[in-house]
Order: structure tokens, then C-alpha cells, then sequence
């Protein structure tokens, strides 16, 4: 977590304001007591001592870390953006990052593989029912540009919830809208004479594949040219969708 909060005096403060005698500091959440982490190589952050019960931080690796804050220096330095906060206590919710651009109160989460579809569909609809656009960004991986790549089940589920689209942070740019278009699988052409001594044939043709998909680059935008669209819920495929209020690129389709 990059938050938390002074024992003596319940301020919210910020890993990288603090140093090691301001302490002690607890979690937000739970209101355990929590360590200061700073180095020359982390990014500096506040961490539970074991055990570990609370949720709030757990799965965090560095490099989500490293985008948090990446994306909370970028937007808050454009212009038309306002009261932006790392880590937002907003009872049932608390963003990654969260501010208004323009008058629209927007949170961004970034999502880690520990956060189980349950919990990202819980924290959309908590947003929607606060009146809050949400965008979930996704961490880049080599993966996406392999030709063909296996989505996880959650990039899958964040594909449905955006209209065919998963948003990947671009350090520098912005995000990158990524659509999962259908990937092509050649089915070998054989022969072989069945049991009468007839010539057979199969295959020689392509079909979709369940497993993989291609990857569709858009160019990087940057999330403060995104606009709010409200969606109500929805079944298929597999998936359901909360009642949600997106924050969402305004792109003509380009896969």
C-alpha cells in the first residue's frame, strides 16, 4: 500500500513524504500497525507484519505499485484534472487512484491477479452506485505480442464489461485500448482409406480457436480524453455484468 495513516494523529499520509520517525503509521483498513518500506530500488510503501489478515495491499507486486504511481503523477499534472488522491477511503471502495477530470469523479483501478472476478465485479458496481466512472487498467505483459496469446479469465471478463476492449498502462502515453480478436487455427488436411477401401479426407481448413486470441493494438490515448458510458447488466458468454458506469475511450473500431 502507498498509504496509511499516523497512529498519533490519524493523518493520511504518503510512503514517499514519510520518513522512518513519523512513525508509527497503521492500515486504513484494518488499523493494524504497519512498516515503512524505503529503499534506493522499491518503490516506497507501507506493508502489514505478519500475519497477514487484511486484504487491503496483499498481491500488490512492485511493478503494480510503480503503476499506480505512474499514472497518479501523469494525470494530475493534466490540465482540466482535479483532487487527485493514491488510495481514496471511500467506505466500501478505496481506488487505486481517483480524482475528477472535468466535473466527472473518475476511479482507476489496477488490477492484480490476486483480485478474483467476485471482488472486480463488486467494486464496479460500488462505483456505479456512488456515481463514480470507473476504468480498470490492466499491467502490459509480453504475452499481448506474441501473435497469439491465452487471456486470463479476468482479462476476458474486463474485455465483456468494455465493449471488446482491455485498457493496458503505457508509461508515458497513456493506455493502450486492446481488442481480443479471434485467432485463426489451420486444421492439417489428411487422407486415409477407411475399412471398405475408400478414400477419405478431414481438414484443410481454419477454425477459431477457444484458447487463443490475436491481440488488437489501438494507439495509446490518454485517459483524460475518455467520457462516461453507463451500462445496465448483462448475461452472456459466460459472464456477468453489473450495472456499471465506465470510463471508456471514445475510438471508432479499429479491429
Amino acid at each position: 500500500m502507498l498509504v496509511a495513516k499516523r497512529a498519533q494523529n490519524d493523518s493520511r499520509v504518503v510512503a514517499a513524504e514519510e520518513e522512518r520517525n513519523d512513525g508509527p503509521w497503521v492500515c486504513p483498513s484494518c488499523s493494524a500497525q504497519v512498516a515503512l518500506k524505503k529503499g534506493s530500488i522499491k518503490i516506497h510503501h507501507f506493508a502489514h507484519y505478519p500475519p497477514v489478515s487484511c486484504e487491503y495491499g496483499v498481491g500488490e507486486s512492485e511493478e503494480h505499485r510503480r503503476c499506480k504511481t505512474a499514472i497518479f503523477e501523469a494525470i494530475r499534472s493534466e490540465t482540466n484534472t482535479s483532487m487527485w488522491e493514491l488510495e481514496r477511503d471511500l467506505g466500501s471502495v478505496r481506488p487505486d487512484v481517483s480524482g475528477y477530470i472535468g466535473h466527472t469523479p473518475v476511479a482507476i483501478e489496477v488490477q492484480v491477479s490476486s483480485l478474483s472476478l467476485e471482488r472486480i465485479a463488486h467494486r464496479t458496481r460500488e462505483y456505479a452506485d456512488k456515481g463514480i466512472s470507473v476504468l480498470w487498467i490492466a499491467l502490459r505483459h509480453n504475452r499481448l505480442l506474441n501473435g497469439r496469446f491465452s487471456p486470463s479469465v479476468w482479462e476476458k471478463w474486463l474485455h465483456a464489461l468494455y465493449f471488446g476492449r482491455v485498457y493496458y498502462w503505457e508509461t508515458g502515453c497513456g493506455v493502450v485500448p486492446v481488442h481480443f480478436g479471434k485467432y485463426m487455427l489451420h486444421v492439417k488436411e489428411r487422407e486415409w482409406r477407411d475399412a471398405s477401401g475408400e478414400e477419405q479426407s478431414a481438414g484443410g481448413y481454419y477454425r477459431a480457436s477457444k484458447r487463443f486470441r490475436e491481440s488488437n493494438f489501438s494507439s495509446p490515448i490518454p485517459i483524460t480524453s475518455m467520457v462516461t458510458k453507463v451500462r445496465d447488466s448483462w448475461s452472456g458468454g459466460g459472464y456477468n455484468i453489473p450495472p456499471s458506469r465506465l470510463w471508456i475511450d471514445q475510438l471508432p473500431q479499429w479491429w
